[in-house]
C-alpha cells in the first residue's frame, strides 16, 4: 500500500475537524513539518503515531491504514463487549446489593485504569 494512502486519510480527518497544521502538531506533540511530511507520503508512519492518531480521531487503525473504509472497524466489538461487562458488574452489584455509590467507586476505578 503506498504511504501516501494513510497520509491522505490523515489529511481528510484533520480538514474535516477543521484543525492546521500547526495546531494538529500542537496537539499531538510533534511539528508541522513532521505531519505535512506524512501527509504528503515523504516521511514513513510509525506504529506509535498510528495509534495515537487512530486515539485521536476515534478510528480504528484499519481505517487509517485503507485496509477498510468503516471507520470504526472493530471499535463497535470493543464497544458491545464493554457494555455487556458493565451490564454484568450491575447486574453483581444488585445481586450482592452493592450501593450505588460503591458501583459508581468501582466503575470510576475502571474508568481510571483503561
Amino acid at each position: 500500500m503506498p504511504k501516501d494512502m494513510i497520509g491522505n486519510r490523515m489529511k481528510l480527518l484533520r480538514v474535516e475537524r477543521n484543525l492546521t497544521l500547526e495546531e494538529l502538531a500542537a496537539i499531538l506533540g510533534t511539528t508541522k513539518a513532521t505531519l505535512s511530511r506524512y501527509e504528503n507520503g515523504q516521511r514513513r508512519f510509525k506504529g506509535e503515531f498510528i495509534s495515537t492518531l487512530a486515539d485521536f480521531y476515534s478510528v480504528s487503525t484499519d481505517y487509517l491504514l485503507n485496509k477498510t473504509d468503516d471507520r470504526h472497524s472493530g471499535l463497535v466489538d470493543i464497544a458491545n463487549g464493554l457494555e455487556d461487562k458493565y451490564i454484568q458488574l450491575s447486574n453483581y452489584a444488585r445481586d450482592k446489593k452493592i450501593s450505588p455509590e460503591k458501583l459508581k467507586m468501582i466503575l470510576d476505578i475502571i474508568d481510571d485504569n483503561s
